[in-house]
């Protein structure tokens, strides 16, 4: 369960660096959004990137993770993602293999001991250091 310790944890990483990119890989409807602050359900056909820039919890669906896009969809006057600011997508809507600073949100979703925030430059978490918890899984950093 991801709770507000977690939230914190990561926008404190998005203030120190830059946020992790995430690829939409499929085609799907995501939440934008607007300019004028409004909300609005809007298709990607995949491949669009995005940063991570916020997070923040959510009234029913938990942590909400904020992104912005990167590249040129969205930037031409004709294209209709021109006036959406930033694509809002549930945690819990996230693929779990998705890694934020060296935690993977399935990791977050089982409750995972964060790193400390005292020294953000050493507040990574290596592979060596997961290597132990996945000796048993075959395929464990083969990628």
């Amino acid at each position: 369960m991801v709770d507000q310790t977690a939230v914190d944890w990561l926008n404190a990483r998005l203030r120190a660096e830059a946020g992790p990119i995430y690829t939409q890989s499929a085609p799907a409807k995501l939440t934008f959004k607007q300019r004028d602050g409004s909300f609005t359900k809007h298709p990607l056909i995949g491949g669009e990137q995005m940063r991570l820039v916020e997070v923040y919890m959510g009234k029913r669906k938990g942590a909400i993770l904020c992104f912005e896009p990167i590249g040129d969809w969205g930037k031409s006057e004709s294209d209709p993602m021109n006036d959406m600011v930033r694509a809002e997508i549930p945690l819990n809507e996230m693929p779990a293999f998705f890694d934020l600073f060296g935690v993977t949100i399935g990791e977050l979703k089982k409750g995972a001991i964060l790193p400390s925030l005292d020294a953000l430059s050493g507040a990574t978490i290596s592979k060596s250091a997961l290597s132990d918890r996945y000796s048993d899984n075959p395929i464990w950093g083969t990628w």
